[in-house]
Formats: structure tokens, C-alpha cells, sequence
């Protein structure tokens, strides 16, 4: 997957008592090798966007899982789940 062909879905900011988070696109986070636990750097940039980007201390995910050595829809949902840290 080419990293820079990602056209994502708006996201809407959610809030619980202490603080306002997203949801960021399970795609991504596996192009990324990103799981439960990864950090990533925050950057507010010029125009005011912000610039979301792997630590560079981020350890990479295992061969098995940053390739989806999932074989059947199942299997690959909950490999998206692992990753996000869901049941």
C-alpha cells in the first residue's frame, strides 16, 4: 500500500471527562506498524493542521503481525482489533 494514496472518512471528535480524543484510521495505523501502546508525535503546523507521525522510539509490530498473516475475514478483523486494542 502506497502510504501517501490514503483518502480517509472525517473523523468527529469525541470527549470524555478530562479530555478530547479521535479515532484514527485502522488502515493506517497497520501501514504504520502502529498498535495498542505506539506512540506518536503530535505537531501543529503552519496553517494550524496538525501532523500526526510515528515516534521514532515506536517498536515494530512482529513480522507475522504487520504483514495480516490473517487468512480469513474473521481472522483479519481481529487482527484490526488486536491492533486497536479491542475485544
Amino acid at each position: 500500500m502506497n502510504k501517501n494514496n490514503f483518502k480517509f472518512k472525517s473523523r468527529r471528535i469525541q470527549r470524555n471527562v478530562y479530555t478530547y480524543w479521535m479515532s484514527l484510521p485502522p488502515e493506517w495505523l497497520m501501514n504504520m506498524n502502529l498498535r495498542k501502546g505506539s506512540e506518536v508525535t503530535v505537531e501543529m503546523i503552519e496553517d494550524g493542521s496538525l501532523l500526526i507521525k510515528p515516534s521514532m522510539e515506536t517498536p515494530a509490530v512482529p513480522a507475522k503481525e504487520a504483514t495480516g498473516a490473517a487468512n480469513s475475514p474473521e481472522k483479519e478483523s481481529q487482527h484490526v482489533s488486536d491492533i486497536l486494542g479491542r475485544p
